[in-house]
This record gives structure tokens, sequence and C-alpha cells, in this order.
């Protein structure tokens, strides 16, 4: 991400053969941010394996808006995650907040508590984080639910309807939690469930959208509104492969307290945000799970393609969000379980060197200039082997056009707005953000 000369725009249009126009007037979807999680692997690993100034280092290189990548969004797991960390046990030990020791009927909740989360210190990097960055939003997503609310065995449980209510309740006393330290945590969002139809990916706790559109109807929107919480609900969190869950619980009652569909990458394509957008357009899309590549694979020109390809296409399909998985680990994918998950940033666990990767620098492209509450805007996008491009305009009115050339050669193009034009030159496979003030 390093800084270029500076570009003046000359009078006229571009004489350029392939040309991207951008048009500020047309507007689409205002954008929430761009972000990460710090999960239980990603905290122990930079709690365990780094000095106090290492690790402020890195969190400044994560969160801070002008010496950063200015990550402004945090994915945070409800309870244990398959990123826990070494002395969780999961899925029975330390899985959520009110495991009761397996008794069940704790109807007052009494058990509950997030004492792990201050131990571990996860609550001081979030504190942490939103000092770098101000304008933070938390979203909130368990893995686990408590695993005496749950009906069926082995990876075929799922929320007993019995606990419909009391699961609403346990939801609640989290966001209560992080709103009651000192300084507060909002929750800006919550998910009834991580990845509600892969039973191998939040320990077995299914949801159908039956069920989870009838837990929201009768039970956790009612449950946020009676509390006076302005947290928004999304739905699915889970792959482009079944975009008939998100509709069914949107064409529901419980649509009504629904902000919008999340989704993630590992199945199906991104043209599945588009099909629930276009059926439902009043209601948002979010996307919140990219994991990043893996140790072997942060060299630049192995991840970009398939990552600025992949971001731009979400974008410009209705997505307010791009969010990876892990923030850190070290260089085995550990301590968590999930020894797929790529990271932004590697720490050797013998000698504490830090690698920022191809997916951070990437995600940085974005997250440092896409303000939130920016909107996109229209832009001319060539498509897979061309030159690709999506375009916002920020609440200054500033304008930020990110362009990759997905060619395997050099490229050369121009850029007509407002009636003028410039002319830039991009190596195969590079992406560059550029940036220009508002209309005078």
């Amino acid at each position: 991400m390093a800084p270029q000369s500076a570009i003046d725009f000359a009078k006229g249009d571009s004489t350029q053969g392939t040309v991207v126009d951008v048009n500020d007037h047309q507007t689409y979807q205002p954008i929430t941010g761009f972000g990460a999680s710090l999960n239980a692997s990603s905290v122990w690993e930079l709690e365990n394996k780094l000095s106090q100034a290492q690790r402020d280092h890195v969190m400044q290189q994560l969160f801070d808006p002008a010496s950063g990548i200015g990550i402004n969004m945090l994915r945070q797991p409800i309870g244990a995650s398959d990123q826990n960390a070494p002395d969780q046990i999961v899925p029975y030990g330390y899985c959520s907040y009110d495991d009761n020791n397996g008794t069940p009927d704790d109807a007052n909740l009494s058990h509950f508590s997030i004492d792990a989360d201050i131990s571990s210190h996860t609550i001081a990097l979030i504190q942490q984080a939103r000092k770098l960055n101000p304008q933070m939003k938390i979203l909130a997503v368990p893995w686990c639910i408590p695993q005496w609310m749950l009906t069926g065995t082995g990876y075929a449980r799922t929320l007993n309807p019995t606990y419909y209510d009391l699961y609403a309740k346990y939801l609640i006393k989290y966001i209560q939690a992080y709103q009651s330290q000192n300084p507060p945590i909002p929750i800006w969002g919550i998910i009834p469930q991580n990845e509600p139809a892969h039973s191998y990916a939040n320990f077995g706790d299914n949801l159908s959208a039956d069920q989870e559109s009838t837990f929201i109807e009768q039970s956790l929107g009612p449950a946020l509104a009676n509390a006076g919480l302005s947290t928004k609900i999304l739905i699915y969190d889970h792959n482009w492969d079944i975009p008939e869950y998100p509709m069914q619980v949107l064409a529901s009652p419980a649509s009504k307290y629904v902000e919008g569909t999340s989704w993630h990458k590992y199945g199906g394509t991104y043209d599945a945000q588009n099909i629930v957008h276009d059926k439902y357009p009043n209601k948002g899309t979010f996307f919140t799970e990219d994991s990043p590549a893996s140790f072997s694979d942060t060299h630049w020109e192995w991840y970009i393609p398939e990552g600025a390809n992949r971001i731009i296409s979400v974008l410009r399909s209705w997505s307010q969000t791009y969010m990876q998985w892990t923030i850190a680990s070290n260089t085995e994918h550990g301590p968590g379980s999930c020894t797929t998950c790529g990271a932004d940033v590697y720490v050797n666990d013998q000698t504490g060197e830090v690698t920022y990767t191809s997916a951070y620098y990437l995600l940085g492209q974005f997250s440092k200039y896409i303000k939130p509450d920016a909107r996109r805007i229209e832009s001319t996008d060539m498509g897979s082997g061309k030159i690709r491009s999506v375009g916002f305009k920020n609440p200054d009115g500033s304008i930020v056009l990110l362009v990759y050339n997905d060619n395997g050669s050099q490229q050369t193009f121009g850029i007509n707005w407002d009636g003028k034009n410039l002319t830039y030159t991009l190596p195969a496979k590079a992406i560059t953000t550029i940036t220009w003030p508002a209309h005078p």
C-alpha cells in the first residue's frame, strides 16, 4: 500500500481504448464497514506471543485509520468458536456463557458470565481497537448455543423450541454485559447462529430457516424491543449456495425485525446476494466471513486474483460490508482448531516475527479509504480477465475508485468523471485505490 504520485485530471473525455466511466450521481447501497474477528485464537496469540510494544504496533496497523488500514468492524463470537484458544475445551467445556455444568433449566441464567472474555483480554483488545478507531461496530454471533438448550444428539442437535425465549434472553444478557463495560461496548448487530445449516461449523447446533424465523418473530425481535436495545438482527450467516434460506426468513413475519442477510463465501457464488436483494430490496446485504490466505500463500500473486475479484463482486452485489475471519494466528494457523483458517497477521511463535499477509494489504485498499456511510457509485466494470472497478462517494463527498487489472499483462486505461479524464497504467494482477476531492 505505497502512495503513488499525484495525477491531474484533464478536460474532456479520455481517448484511451479502455475507459472506466465514474458517475457519482448514481448511488447504490451504503457502506457499513470492513473488518475481521478478534476470536479467541487471535486474542491468545496476540496476548501470549507478542510483547506489549509489538501488540500495540499490530493493533495500530490493523485499526488506526491514519497509520494503519482502519478496520472498523469486528465480528465477534458469542462464546467459543472453531478458532478457540488452547485453554478452551469445545464443544462442551467452555462453549457458551451459561453451560451450567450440564444442568438444564437455568431459567434465570444465573450462571451467565462473560468473565472468560475479560480474563482472556478479549474485552481489553476490543476496547483498544475501539479507541484506535472510534467508528468501530461490533457484530456478534454464536457458534455454540448453551448445550442444555438443545434437543437431539450428535450433529443433529438443534435449539429446543421450549427454550426460544430463554435463548433470546441469553443473547440479550450478552449485549447488556458488553454494554456495561467501562467504557461501554455497544453491539451493533447480532446473528442467531453461525452457519446454521452446517453442523461441523457450529458444534452441531443447527437451526433451520423455519426455526430461525420463529425464533426471531416470537422471541428475539420482541426481546430486543422490550429491552430498549437498537441492536440489529442479521439472518442466515452462511454460504451463497442456499439463498432459499434467507428468502424463507424474509418471507415470514420475522422480516419486520430483520436488518438483512449475512453471507459467507465457502459455497455457491456471489450472485446469490443479487437474487435475495432483487426479491427483498429493502433488506440489507452483509458479507461477513472470508477466511484469508494460509501462511504459505502470503505472496501477492497467489492470493490477489481470487481475493480482488471476490471483494469487487461482493461490493457490486449490494453488500454493505466485507469481513474476513481470523485476524491473527501463528504460522501453523493455530492455536485454534481450524487448521485451514488463514489470517491477516501471522506470528512466529518462536521468534515473535510478525508477517502481514496479502489479505491484510488487499483489505486495506478498501478499509483505509472507504469510510463508514459512504455510498457505492456507478463505475464501469469490464469483468473477469479485464479491468475491474468499484467506486464510492464518502460522506465528505470525496471519491474512492478501486481498480484491479485482472489481465495477464500491463494495462493502460482512462477514467472519465464530471467532464474530465485521467490516464493510468496498472501492472498485471495489480490493484490500486484512486481518490479525489468532491465536486468544487
